[in-house]
């Protein structure tokens, strides 16, 4: 299978979903999937990382490094271009509120795909009391708005999970047994050696799609 995973961030920007990325692409490469990570653009990361094939997206990152904006331009067309002549069998979108998980659920939905969105969220985007954090707040709701509609699945990773927030928060009104199909692909340490977990996270990524 030909998997494409979409992170706002990915390594060497360092972060626990970052880490979990890596993790899962790690796995499902080591199962003998072809796997893509689309990503924000980091000075000095090659195609190929950690033997994963990356490609980024042009960005500026904003909110002391926490939240990439994408920057339209040739090289954003060439990018873009390049996703719509992948052929994914399987679109993973890490988060639901960045402008790059909002492209993944395009990508996906021009290739007839219904995308697993894994949600990572542990507290609002941004909880400033001034005028920009209720701005991001209100985007942050409509971009939910925008990744929950069609047949987007959703799960939590551990993170989200713990603190009660997440999906639930946002009111998606995901059915119960969506979510408990997939937490097993969500719900590992993020110190885990992507091998040792991957046959049974592909089984289950291989299930809740369909494919």
């Amino acid at each position: 299978m030909r998997i494409g995973i979409f992170s706002a961030y990915y390594l060497p920007h360092l972060g626990g979903v970052e880490r979990y990325t890596s993790n899962l692409a790690r796995g499902l490469a080591s199962a003998n999937h072809s796997v893509t990570v689309i990503t924000s653009s980091h000075g000095g990361r090659r195609p190929q990382f950690h033997g994963i094939e990356v490609i980024e997206v042009p960005s500026v990152s904003i909110m002391n490094d926490r939240f990439p904006l994408i920057i339209p331009g040739p090289a954003f067309w060439h990018a873009l271009r390049k996703l719509y002549n992948y052929h994914f069998d399987a679109i993973v979108i890490n988060t639901r509120y960045y402008p790059l998980c909002l492209l993944g659920k395009k990508i996906a939905e021009n290739q007839r795909l219904n995308p697993i969105v894994i949600d990572h969220s542990s507290g609002y985007i941004s909880d400033d009391t001034g005028f920009m954090g209720k701005i991001m707040r209100l985007y942050e709701r409509a971009a939910t708005r925008l990744i929950r509609r069609g047949s987007t699945r959703f799960s939590l990773s551990l993170n989200a999970e713990s603190f009660g927030f997440g999906l639930l928060a946002f009111k998606l009104r995901v059915p119960l047994r969506t979510v408990s199909t997939l937490v097993s692909i969500v719900v590992f340490p993020a110190n885990m050696t992507g091998e040792k977990s991957s046959p049974y996270l592909m089984r289950r990524l291989s299930f809740s799609l369909g494919v």
